[in-house]
């Protein structure tokens, strides 16, 4: 699939991050949701945390299910194989509360919410 990448700061590292991976609406579009219907996914984590996350504000470009940092593939230890991340540098309304909670590491699953 078609990777995106951007370098950002975030809350959770010390400097500025390269991550890369796949804008999580397309992988929705390749898994072959039909999103019709649909208002919001939710979004699991390994550890059970989820979020949900309106369809309306997943964009076609960001938030991505990053599975790259600097170039590497993200071990579990530090919040991989999948990251959510938007580029929090580039708009202020990627550096609030509600993205930072929608940040989800270790993402396991995704569902479509009706």
């Amino acid at each position: 699939m078609q990777q995106v990448s951007f370098e950002t700061t975030t809350v959770w590292t010390e400097d500025a991050v390269s991550f890369a991976g796949v804008p999580l609406r397309a992988v929705l579009a390749e898994c072959g949701a039909d999103l019709e219907d649909a208002r919001s996914v939710v979004l699991t984590a390994l550890n059970a945390y989820s979020v949900e996350v309106p369809l309306a504000e997943i964009g076609d470009t960001y938030p991505i299910v990053a599975t790259r940092m600097d170039g590497e593939v993200i071990p579990v230890r530090q919040k991989g194989p999948y990251w959510v991340v938007y580029p929090y540098d580039s708009d202020a309304s990627y550096r609030t509360e509600q993205a930072y909670a929608r940040s989800i590491w270790q993402l396991r699953e995704i569902s479509i919410m009706e």
